[in-house]
């Protein structure tokens, strides 16, 4: 027997559940060594801010609010890209 659906209310709604919204919400980050780029989801972007914020002194050092991430492709570090990466 299939299971039913359930209708989800407004306060269900997960954010990143709408592609439409996910693709609206993306930042662009670039490799500072091998000048790769990718665009990352806000909502990754967020939990990043949220657990470097818990590090207080982290945070000091930190010139932006914006993450560094690992690059995929030679493991050198992803900036946002707004920020001067040459």
């Amino acid at each position: 027997m299939p299971r039913k659906r359930k209708q989800y209310e407004d306060d269900d709604v997960i954010p990143f559940d709408d592609p439409m919204e996910i693709k609206r919400d993306m930042f662009r980050y670039r490799c500072k060594e091998c000048k790769y780029e990718e665009d990352v989801p806000g909502y990754v972007i967020e939990e990043f801010i949220w657990w470097e914020e818990m590090d207080k002194e982290y945070a000091k050092t930190k010139k932006s609010r914006m993450p560094t991430m690992v690059c995929p492709e030679c493991e050198g570090t992803l900036l946002f890209k707004e920020e001067t990466v040459d």
